[in-house]
């Protein structure tokens, strides 16, 4: 790993889970390398999430790590959260993880080496493997070389985050939301994140990114070592207290675009320390 390796913020979106926020965090405190900041958006304004992050400030400050906490006024957005955290950032690396994760101690080295071993990379993810309460995968994990995660033409996609662990980096067509970071001048460059996908279940916001990045020629890796474990809790999360079900209920699902975002973004911004 470079000493000058580039400067890194952790965006974590939540909707009252704090049980599942402080398994994510006490994770983030047993990396072998730290982010420079984590920035978690709560749109509950929960008070057992604050203090879930409250209670750890002083454990990521001895890591060189700044903890902050933002209660985000307005109607809950998984797109327009994203958007806080990237506003929020000063770093040049912007990585994002579900609330619902618990990530391996090497998740950030990964991420980082994956940017720097590869400088055309503009996001690189991994696995975001589908786990039981005790960490135990839900699916047989495939472990092929070759690329799984595709885009067609005409917007279709296929992904295995859930289970494909390749045995080395490899490049791809999309990461998925659960774990994925991005050079964030990249990000703003094509307008960050499209408030259309306000609606809906939280996940098709970042195949629209995936499909921006890559109609504009810019490449994605996805790291074996970048690994995370996803619990994909079913009530609460980053967008509404309703269920998946509930929301595909109410309100459909949205089909993929590639349309501009249509939105500016600061290209450096920062915000106040919460905690």
């Amino acid at each position: 790993m470079s000493e000058e390796r580039p400067t890194a913020t952790v965006g974590i979106v939540t909707y009252g889970r704090p049980q599942y926020m402080a398994r994510l965090l006490e994770s983030l405190l047993d990396q072998t390398y730290f982010p420079d900041e984590i920035v978690v958006v709560d749109d509950s304004h929960a008070g057992p999430t604050r203090e879930a992050v409250e209670d750890r400030a002083s454990a990521f400050e001895r890591r060189g790590t700044t903890l902050r906490y933002l209660p985000r006024s307005g109607p809950a957005s998984m797109p327009g959260a994203r958007n806080t955290v990237i506003d929020c950032s000063e770093s040049d690396i912007v990585c994002f993880l579900d609330d619902d994760v618990v990530c391996e101690p090497e998740w950030f080295e990964s991420i980082l080496q994956g940017f720097e071993e590869n400088p055309g990379m503009a996001a690189v993810g991994g696995p975001a493997i589908s786990v039981d309460e005790d960490l135990e995968p839900l699916r047989e994990i495939v472990h092929h070389p070759e690329n799984q995660n595709h885009v067609d033409g005409y917007g279709g996609t296929t992904s295995r985050v859930k289970d494909w662990i390749p045995p080395a980096p490899v490049e791809t067509d999309r990461l998925g939301g659960a774990n994925m970071a991005f050079r964030r001048e990249t990000l703003v460059s094509i307008g960050g994140f499209d408030l259309a996908y306000d609606r809906g279940p939280a996940k098709f916001e970042e195949t629209d990114v995936m499909a921006r990045l890559t109609r504009e020629g810019h490449r994605l890796l996805y790291h074996p070592g970048a690994l995370v474990h996803h619990f994909e809790a079913r009530a609460g999360g980053s967008r509404t207290g309703m269920t998946r079900a509930d929301l595909e209920e109410s309100t459909g699902s949205p089909g993929t675009t590639c349309s501009s975002a249509g939105r500016t973004l600061s290209s450096r911004s920062g915000c106040p320390s919460f905690v």
